[in-house]
């Protein structure tokens, strides 16, 4: 904010694609990763053990996912879909990399489910709202 003013200061500079792709690859590797590793803590189990440490976006969806279908004691075969909801699945390094990760996990991309357009996020919403009113 600018004190003398009282106005709010704007970054005005472009910044390409290729720089958020790797900006996010790098807070996935060095931050989110080690974050999800740490076994003292309740998110221990989002990573799964079956699958080397992730090292970029894909590799993290691929071991969550995983992560899931071991706790339920299910196999990638046994999944027939996955939907990519919330804000990030308008990302398009969000949805290659959950493209690679449903290819690595043995699928095609007809297992994939990616909303376009605004629905993503109404999708969320709604599937919270069965998750919590026990229509799971």
């Amino acid at each position: 904010m600018d004190l003398e003013t009282r106005q709010p200061k704007h970054l005005e500079v472009g910044v390409s694609r290729n720089v958020v792709d790797a900006e996010v690859e790098s807070w996935v590797r060095d931050k989110l990763v080690p974050y999800l590793q740490d076994s003292d803590d309740d998110h221990s189990t989002t990573l799964s053990p079956a699958l080397p440490p992730p090292t970029n976006l894909s590799t993290l969806l691929s071991s969550a996912i995983m992560s899931s279908l071991e706790r339920t004691s299910l196999t990638p075969h046994a999944l027939r879909a996955v939907l990519l909801v919330g804000g990030g699945a308008r990302a398009p390094s969000v949805r290659a990399a959950a493209k690679e990760s449903v290819a690595y996990l043995g699928g095609d991309g007809k297992r994939l489910i990616m909303p376009e357009g605004g629905m993503a996020e109404e999708l969320g919403v709604l599937g919270a709202a069965v998750w919590g009113s026990g229509g799971r």
